[in-house]
C-alpha cells in the first residue's frame, strides 16, 4: 500500500510528465484564469493539464507518496510546482492578450 501524504504536502515532488506540453501521455488541457500573491493586481489565462498524478518520497524512509488530482486541484498543484521550479504563472502566458488587471479586491 502506498502511503498517503499529509493533505497539501508532497515531499520531494516529481513534476508529472502529463503536465509538460507535448509530452507522451499528455493529459487533456484547459485554459483558466490564474493569479498569484507574488504578483498582486494581475491575472492571466494559463493552459494547464486537467488531470495529474504527482509522486514524491518521504524523507528518511524514502517511501513513495502519490496524489492524483483533477480540475482546480490539478491546476493549483501545477502552479505550486512551477514555484518550486522558479517559475511564475506569467512564464506560462502565451502573450499580452492573455493578461488581465484585477478590477476589484475582496477584503475579508
Amino acid at each position: 500500500m502506498t502511503p498517503v501524504a499529509t493533505p497539501g504536502v508532497v515531499p520531494g515532488p516529481e513534476r508529472p510528465s502529463s503536465s509538460i506540453p507535448g509530452s507522451r501521455g499528455a493529459a487533456d488541457w484547459d485554459e483558466g484564469r490564474e493569479g498569484c500573491a507574488s504578483i498582486p493586481g494581475l491575472t492571466a489565462d494559463v493552459r494547464r493539464a486537467t488531470r495529474i498524478t504527482v509522486h514524491g518520497h518521504l524523507p528518511g524512509s524514502g517511501e513513495t507518496v502519490t496524489i492524483e488530482a483533477d480540475a482546480v486541484e490539478a491546476r493549483c498543484i501545477q502552479h505550486q510546482l512551477d514555484h518550486l521550479d522558479g517559475l511564475l504563472f506569467l512564464d506560462r502566458v502565451p502573450g499580452a492578450l492573455s493578461l488581465h488587471r484585477k478590477l476589484h479586491t475582496c477584503d475579508a
